[in-house]
């Protein structure tokens, strides 16, 4: 069972990976599938987990959104589907930086999230996301 602040790391790093990968095009985040796909293949998961793990997910998008990283919004009464979710410029800007050499943060994400079922891709992901999320809020205080 993972901590809902590894959850969110996991969750933050494959919205950002979606949408970075689509950018600038709107797309739709079906957090059931962004739970399924993250889920181990031989992991035998009882559903108030998976039900819970839903749960972050969602919640995790709607603060994505609030806090400003992306725009979007839940489609109608479904509370684990948001449509029309885009990287704000802010998120775009941290995301499209590079380290060095290196390939972006965005890029990064995308990689792993591609596959992020092992611990060391976990690790990755959320220090990604730190970094992502550290750099935004220093885009965002200094605009």
């Amino acid at each position: 069972m993972s901590n809902n602040i590894d959850l969110f790391n996991m969750y933050v790093g494959a919205v950002f990976a979606e949408t970075y990968e689509h950018f600038p095009l709107p797309i739709k985040i079906d957090c059931q599938k962004v739970v399924s796909d993250l889920l181990c293949a031989n992991e035998n998961t009882p559903s108030s987990e998976i039900h819970k793990r839903h749960m972050i997910a969602s919640a995790t998008v709607e603060w994505l959104i609030k806090e400003g990283y992306v725009e979007g919004q839940q489609k109608g009464s479904q509370k684990t589907i948001f449509k029309y979710v885009v990287l704000t410029s802010k998120a775009f800007h941290v995301l499209s930086a590079r380290e060095k050499d290196g390939p972006s943060i965005g890029t990064q994400m995308v990689d792993i999230a591609k596959d992020a079922s092992t611990t060391a891709k976990s690790a990755t992901i959320s220090e990604l996301v730190g970094i992502a999320i550290g750099s935004a809020m220093k885009a965002f205080s200094n605009p």
